[in-house]
């Protein structure tokens, strides 16, 4: 799909139609540059490798891989706003890969990464790799709740007095001093994320670079259920919201001068409800249910390219398995008789149904196959629910 930014308004006037088959601006001396031809010349030009690529890619496809990890197995730590008149998250930047321990628990650790307050949740909450513990006085492994957490090194930091200044200072803190404390109840947990590593990705007829990047699905949990992808922003950037974009002729940026605006395309990793069906400007990458992968787009996604190979591939082999699958058939119901039933009677089937005796599942483990040249892949069970009285009539 092309762009939706209309840049054919004031003050730019892109007037490019590819019905009327100009294939290029044919500029004559004597005769005035116009802005909206140069502008024009961009257009004709975009409008060719965005037919090429819609050859080549889908849209929304990986172009040049950036690996994309989901984990489920974050160590979460929720902290006091301030500690010692000092806001929690101040010294969090220097901390970053430090190794701390608690006070009470002796359990150590390195700082992974945090996230601030306000920023989708509710207090600063820091994200560590346990490394040991003294388990006699912890068998769980995790810091303890209304601990001190205190530094396991010496790390210099910026000196909170001076952080306005012109110069900031740096001061030491020292092994065993403090820096946070552990909130009072539920202060650890499981916490899951989404890793983007950089990439390229062919979206609305332009080859996008997409930036390494995080996505916390929940600090606090790890059994997620969200759709996650690319949300999609087109935008106008001028000098006023981009200082290089003054004149820099003689060495230096010109603010008399402000040069010629910007459009951009950026993409930011996102979540949507597993149930939601609005995916306007948004290209989803994985599906998770429950805290289990069910899909993943990590591989390119070609378009017409793709049915001429996969023509081929029929011909020449047909429909086949690479990994066939395995099936097998359980009741729905678990009333402790019969063939192990999937679902206790409070909850309910993956079609949403009320398990009983005359519903049954097919488990389909994950499986590898080529259909009319096409590959096919999954990567979790799937499940398929059926009623008793259907086997009956087959």
């Amino acid at each position: 799909m092309p762009q939706e930014t209309n840049l054919n308004v004031s003050p730019y006037f892109d007037d490019f139609d590819p019905g009327k088959g100009y294939y290029k601006v044919l500029f004559k001396p004597g005769y005035p540059v116009q802005a909206r031809e140069l502008t024009t010349l961009q257009s004709i030009l975009q409008n060719q490798i965005e037919q090429f690529g819609n050859h080549i890619f889908k849209e929304g496809s990986v172009v040049i891989p950036g690996n994309i990890v989901y984990k489920n197995d974050l160590n979460s730590v929720i902290v006091e706003d301030s500690y010692q008149g000092v806001p929690s998250h101040f010294y969090l930047d220097s901390l970053l890969g430090a190794r701390i321990r608690g006070q009470r628990s002796g359990v150590t650790a390195t700082i992974e990464n945090y996230i601030r307050s306000g920023n989708g949740v509710d207090r600063t909450t820091i994200f560590v790799k346990y490394l040991a513990s003294d388990l006699e006085t912890n068998s769980k492994g995790t810091f303890a709740n209304g601990e001190n957490l205190l530094l396991d090194q010496d790390v210099e930091v910026l000196d909170p007095n001076t952080i306005d200044d012109e110069n900031p200072t740096e001061i030491l803190i020292q092994n065993g001093e403090g820096f946070a404390t552990v909130i009072s109840q539920n202060g650890t947990s499981l916490g899951s994320a989404v890793y983007l590593e950089e990439g390229i990705y062919f979206i609305r007829g332009y080859f996008v670079n997409v930036p390494t990047s995080i996505l916390y699905l929940d600090p606090y949990s790890n059994i997620p259920s969200a759709k996650v992808g690319l949300r999609i922003f087109e935008d106008i950037k001028t000098a006023v919201d981009d200082d290089t974009l003054y004149d820099a002729a003689q060495g230096f940026s010109n603010y008399s001068a402000p040069g010629a605006d910007r459009f951009s395309i950026f993409a930011k990793l996102d979540q949507i409800p597993l149930d939601s069906n609005n995916t306007e400007n948004f290209i989803q990458l994985l599906e998770i249910n429950a805290g289990q992968l069910i899909s993943q787009a990590s591989n390119s996604q070609y378009s017409t390219l793709a049915e001429e190979f996969a023509r081929r591939t029929f011909n020449e082999s047909g429909n086949y398995y690479v990994n066939p699958p395995i099936v097998r058939v359980n009741e729905s119901l678990n009333n402790f008789k019969g063939n192990n039933g999937l679902f206790d009677e409070n909850q309910l089937t993956y079609d949403d149904n009320i398990p009983d005796e005359s519903i049954g599942t097919y488990i389909i483990s994950p499986l590898k196959a080529y259909v009319s040249g096409f590959e096919i892949e999954t990567i979790s069970p799937i499940f398929l629910i059926f009623k008793s009285q259907e086997i009956q009539r087959l």
